[in-house]
């Protein structure tokens, strides 16, 4: 049975919305017998009680070249302004810098 369980590296973890979860537990159990309803609510009750994720969402930009020697790079998320040539992540915003013009 515990080649079953999911891979737990770190590498792979994928966050999901709570809210989500539930309905997804909802949709499974729909049916109307006592033990669909009890199961329903303990994996619920469960669900409601795991603790939020320390995630934010993922800005994704690009690397706009403004031609002006003293501000080369110029941001497409937030505008900030650098000379590093195509930095990864915008030091200004945090955005990730794998977008498309």
């Amino acid at each position: 049975m515990a080649e079953n369980l999911p891979d737990t590296n770190v590498g792979n973890i994928e966050y999901i919305r709570k809210a989500d979860a539930v309905d997804a537990v909802n949709h499974a159990l729909d049916r109307e017998t006592i033990l669909f309803s009890f199961v329903r609510k303990v994996a619920i009750s469960a669900l409601k009680k795991i603790a939020p994720a320390d995630a934010a969402p993922v800005v994704h930009a690009y690397w706009i070249d403004t031609e002006n020697y003293y501000r080369r790079w110029r941001c497409s998320a937030c505008s900030g302004h650098t000379k590093e040539a195509h930095p990864p992540v915008c030091p200004f915003c945090g955005a990730k810098m794998d977008g498309e013009e």
